[in-house]
């Protein structure tokens, strides 16, 4: 499981069986980016988070919890979806 903290940029991987704490991944650095909304790809090896206050959404790569890259989203965008092909 993957919890996005709105507070301070992060995002907090739990152990979904022991619900214990797994790591914190650092997205976006602080606040003022806003996200609100997380969405995994189909494969699990991603995640995608909207970065509200930045109008962008951040793709990081789940095992290391690096930020891969940013793709730019609209003014205040927060929901995702992924469309098949």
């Amino acid at each position: 499981m993957v919890t996005s903290n709105l507070a301070d940029g992060t995002l907090t991987v739990i152990d979904a069986k022991t619900r214990a704490k797994v790591r914190e991944v650092a997205v976006s650095g602080g606040p003022e980016a806003h996200h609100v909304t997380i969405l995994f790809s189909s494969d699990g090896q991603r995640i995608y988070v909207a970065e509200t206050g930045s109008n962008q959404v951040a793709e990081v790569e789940l095992s290391s919890g690096r930020v891969l890259r940013r793709l730019p989203a609209g003014k205040n965008g927060d929901g995702l979806a992924i469309a098949g092909q």
